[in-house]
């Protein structure tokens, strides 16, 4: 599972660290979360993505306003994904969908049948 941004890659990184022992400073609730519940293979899955092509984050910051940026052709997946409350971020789960490529649907998107198929693909 690629990183879709650098600071992706490079969270994934901290908690691959604090789970190896080998992290300096105090970590946040974030890695020590990460660390416990992901495998030390997913962490470095997302850890060693090149961070060549990755944008720094998902969305730009203007004013201290984020604006999320979908992936071109993603718009009506993002849409969808907004509607459901166990995703949290549907523009970097559009983002993670177009790198694994799952192509979208252009006509009649069901939510539920996209959840599932995110979720089939994320257990691999």
């Amino acid at each position: 599972m690629p990183s879709v941004s650098k600071a992706q890659r490079r969270l994934m990184a901290m908690a691959l660290a604090y789970q190896k022992g080998k992290f300096s400073g105090k970590p946040s609730d974030t890695i020590k979360k990460l660390a416990k519940n992901m495998t030390k293979k997913d962490l470095k899955a997302f850890a060693s993505t090149p961070e060549t092509d990755l944008p720094e984050k998902i969305g730009e910051q203007i004013n201290d306003e984020i604006i999320e940026v979908a992936p071109p052709g993603y718009e009506k997946v993002v849409k969808a994904l907004k509607k459901n409350p166990n995703v949290d971020n549907p523009w970097a789960l559009a983002w993670s969908m177009k790198k694994k490529g799952i192509k979208p649907k252009n006509e009649n998107l069901n939510l539920i049948e996209i959840y599932k198929n995110i979720k089939k693909n994320f257990k691999k």
